[in-house]
């Protein structure tokens, strides 16, 4: 809604750049080609605009929740599964945690063995190699 100061219309819509465009009357000249007595200037409205924020990130409680179902149908689909349970993503998410825990934890006593702190690539393959699973075309 317009809001009427004395001569002047105030519009929503007459704010440009932070500052304040003035509507008049019809015969009134405008304040700032030759300012009239009786007219005054309104105060420059200055606004606070922070652009809005571009990525909202989303913290599970659980992370083992930021393993998605599309995730786990699309790794099902890979192996050849052509329909899934209900249940079958909270158990698949189980047996996940249970798969990095083992593997993290072998890849750790190497990290270890080594004397360093920074787990690095051949860790984790020589982790996954003493749980007897292999990584093809690594060398």
């Amino acid at each position: 809604m317009p809001a009427k100061l004395g001569n002047r219309v105030e519009n929503d819509n007459d704010l440009t750049n932070g500052h304040t465009k003035i509507r008049h009357k019809k015969g009134l000249k405008s304040p700032t080609s030759h300012p009239q007595k009786g007219v005054k200037c309104l105060p420059q409205v200055t606004t606070s605009i922070h652009s809005p924020k571009r990525h909202s990130s989303v913290h599970y409680s659980d992370n083992l929740k930021g393993v998605t179902k599309p995730a786990i149908q699309r790794l099902a689909r890979r192996g050849g599964v052509k329909r899934i349970g209900r249940n079958m993503y909270d158990e698949t998410r189980k047996i996940l945690k249970e798969f990095l825990k083992d593997v993290l934890h072998k890849a750790i006593c190497h990290t270890q063995h080594a004397k360093r702190q920074t787990v690095t690539v051949p860790d984790i393959v020589n982790g996954l190699r003493t749980s007897n699973y292999k990584i093809q075309f690594y060398v």
